[in-house]
Formats: structure tokens, C-alpha cells, sequence
């Protein structure tokens, strides 16, 4: 599975992470804002109109996480293919820390569908949190918690992006980098949609250099030994 991410193309990853789920928002956007339309123009009781109007939005919000889903599958198989698999290019002495990965990889893994799911949760249930069904001081508690856990998973998220970035640049370079050195690879995966097209052709070339060079596929497990 990990060399499938390596030897995908930049069109393949962008077309799966950013363009089918654009094109999907679009879609539904267009057909939520019609179903809207036909409601303010069909003279509908406001207050069942209001009903209407928030089960169409909880609709779009399920289809939207199932999409986003797929998204985040696909995005952080990017991140541990490469992370982990290009490990295998990268000298003894250079070698990076991959149980810490690991570590910080779970947290923004699992947070991203957790996000997702709270999104999803808030669109379904907003009645009920507009009628005051769920305690506001409840909800506040809860808020100040997730603040906290989100801070933890944006830090893990980025050393995510900090780790691949710097395994890509040290593959090619084969030695030691410090950030100055791959700034520029950490704001390409920031900016994923752009920066997939820079980045994959480069990684395509690191991964036929593996197949050709007949390396040890496992090696980087031994960082987590």
C-alpha cells in the first residue's frame, strides 16, 4: 500500500484529495441552495420551513463527512507512505526518529475524523442545541476541552507535515537537514493542492530509486525498534 502513494501521480493525488471533493461540495451546495429557493418562494410556514431547512443542511453535512473521509484516508496514507517508506533512502546516520511519528501521526489521524464527526454531530442535532436540549454550560465545558485537544492535534498535524518534508529532503540530499533546508518542502505540503504537483514527481523519482537499488523495504523499522 505505501508504494502505491509513492508511484501514484501528482493528478492521481490531487484529482482524489482535492478535486473530486470540491466538485462533490459544489454539487450539493448547488442542490442545497435550490431546495432552499423552492422553500422561500413556495410560501411555506416559517417555522416548518426552519424544519426543512436544517434537514437539508444535516443531509448535506453526512454526505460531506462520508467525503471527507475518503479525503483524510487518502491524505494521511500520503503522509505515513512517505514518512515512513522513504525512510529506506535515508543514510544510518541521518535516519529520523519514526516512533515519534507514529506517536503524533495517531493524534492528528484520529482528530481529523473526529473533526469531521463533531461537524457532522453539530448539523444534525442543532435543534436541539437551539432549544437548549443540551445544557449551555455543558457545552461550554465540552468547547473548552476540545480547545485544548484541538492546539494538541494542529501541533501534531504539523510535525507530521515538518517530518515529511524533511525525509524528503534528506533522501535526496542523503544527509542531515535543518529546517532552512526544507522550508520550502514544509509549504508545499501546507499547500497541498499546489504542492502535490512539485513534490510527487520528485517522490515518484526517489521511489524508482529504491526499486532499482534492491534496498531493504523494512529497513526504517528499525528506528522503532
Amino acid at each position: 500500500m505505501t508504494n502505491t502513494f509513492l508511484k501514484a501521480k501528482h493528478w492521481q493525488l490531487f484529482i482524489i484529495i482535492f478535486g473530486i471533493p470540491m466538485l462533490a461540495t459544489i454539487i450539493m451546495t448547488s442542490s442545497m441552495a435550490a431546495k432552499m429557493s423552492g422553500f422561500i418562494e413556495g410560501e411555506i410556514d416559517p417555522a416548518m420551513m426552519m424544519g426543512q431547512v436544517i434537514a437539508v443542511t444535516s443531509s448535506f453535512m453526512k454526505a460531506f463527512g462520508l467525503i471527507m473521509t475518503f479525503t483524510i484516508l487518502t491524505l494521511w496514507g500520503w503522509y505515513w507512505s512517505v514518512g515512513t517508506k522513504l525512510q529506506e533512502k535515508i543514510p544510518q546516520e541521518a535516519k529520523m526518529n519514526v516512533r515519534k511519528f507514529a506517536f503524533f501521526y495517531v493524534i492528528g489521524f484520529l482528530y481529523s475524523f473526529f473533526f469531521v464527526g463533531l461537524m457532522v454531530f453539530i448539523a444534525s442535532y442543532l435543534p436541539m442545541i437551539i432549544n437548549g436540549v443540551f445544557s449551555l454550560s455543558a457545552l461550554s465545558w465540552v468547547m473548552s476541552i476540545l480547545g485544548v485537544v484541538h492546539l494538541l492535534a494542529i501541533f501534531a498535524m504539523f510535525y507530521c507535515m515538518y517530518f515529511v518534508a524533511k525525509t524528503i529532503k534528506t533522501a535526496e540530499m542523503q544527509r542531515e537537514m535543518t529546517f532552512g533546508n526544507f522550508v520550502g518542502e514544509f509549504l508545499l505540503i501546507w499547500f497541498f493542492p499546489i504542492g502535490v504537483w512539485i513534490l510527487q514527481p520528485r517522490i515518484n523519482a526517489l521511489a524508482e530509486k529504491d526499486i532499482s537499488s534492491g534496498g531493504d523495504e523494512m529497513g526504517w523499522l528499525d528506528e522503532m525498534e
